[in-house]
């Protein structure tokens, strides 16, 4: 039920790397410990990037603003939306949860 939650919630503001979640990086990207779930799963550089920012404290407006202005060739809303949903997945796959209070 909590999965289904997240498919169709609104994303919160903001989002913490869940308790006991462990990245290693490798050749082809990073792997993430996801042990409420037993499993493992291998990211890309945009994972990687978004889990660096949401362990800095960012809210994820201020995530997708870091996007945007690193990639200033490309549609903002299309970034936009990309982000959204892979930080959704993030969250149902149980690597993020929400953040009360969380941020800078």
């Amino acid at each position: 039920m909590k999965t289904m939650y997240k498919r169709y919630a609104s994303l919160p503001e903001g989002f913490r790397i869940a308790k006991g979640v462990k990245t290693s990086n490798s050749e082809s990207g990073i792997i993430v410990f996801v042990p409420s779930r037993s499993a493992y799963f291998q990211g890309n550089i945009t994972t990687e990037k978004i889990l660096e920012l949401v362990g800095e404290g960012n809210q994820n407006s201020e995530i997708i603003e870091s996007f945007i202005s690193h990639f200033p060739e490309s549609d903002p809303q299309e970034i936009q939306e990309d982000l959204e949903g892979t930080l959704r997945q993030l969250w149902v796959m149980g690597v993020l949860e929400k953040g009360a209070g969380h941020g800078k």
